[in-house]
């Protein structure tokens, strides 16, 4: 079950930050603009994360405890919301972004040869993404970077349900169990 959380848990946030981009976008630069969209697509991922980590460090400043409610509710509320006000904007805007969907979708007039090239690219593409993420969710991690510096900090986090401050071996003593042990705090 944990696994299948995953792809709403990664398409969340992204949607968030696709809708944020669209709704705060400079009004000088039409949708229709080559690369446009997908500048949007690709920055909103790392909008939508970040969005989600200032959500996740505010819930833990209050005392709220993680849960799929406290943290994936209110973003997807948000991302319906500004979805919505996207969608009843001005006509003009709204039009513009069906136009810019329909343009960046539309494949362009390419010789067979080019044709045949640019759908084995794609297919190598969605080949990796599918390896990718069998090899994420079916392998652990090893024990080097990832492992010493963040894979204890996700656990805790996980497990308390909550952001709590990691020191080194000093401050940790010090803490009287106000903080937790890493070695890469």
């Amino acid at each position: 079950m944990s696994s299948l959380l995953l792809i709403p848990g990664l398409a969340l946030p992204w949607l968030l930050g696709i809708v944020v981009l669209l709704a705060w976008r400079s009004p000088q630069r039409p949708l229709t603009a080559p690369g446009e969209l997908a500048w949007i697509a690709g920055a909103g991922y790392l909008t939508g994360a970040f969005l989600l980590t200032l959500w996740m460090r505010a819930l833990s400043l209050v005392g709220v405890k993680f849960s799929l409610l406290a943290v994936g509710g209110p973003l997807l509320v948000a991302t319906i919301v500004l979805g919505v006000l996207i969608a009843r904007g001005t006509t003009a805007s709204t039009r513009d972004l069906r136009a810019a969907l329909r343009n960046d979708w539309v494949m362009p007039q390419l010789s067979p040869t080019s044709r045949m090239v640019w759908w084995l690219l794609i297919a190598w593409l969605a080949l990796r993404f599918t390896l990718l993420g069998v090899e994420i969710m079916s392998r652990p991690l090893y024990p080097w970077d990832a492992w010493i510096q963040w894979a204890t900090k996700a656990r805790v986090w996980y497990e308390l349900g909550t952001i709590v401050p990691f020191a080194r071996i000093n401050e940790w003593l010090a803490a009287n169990g106000t903080a937790w042990f890493d070695a890469s705090p």
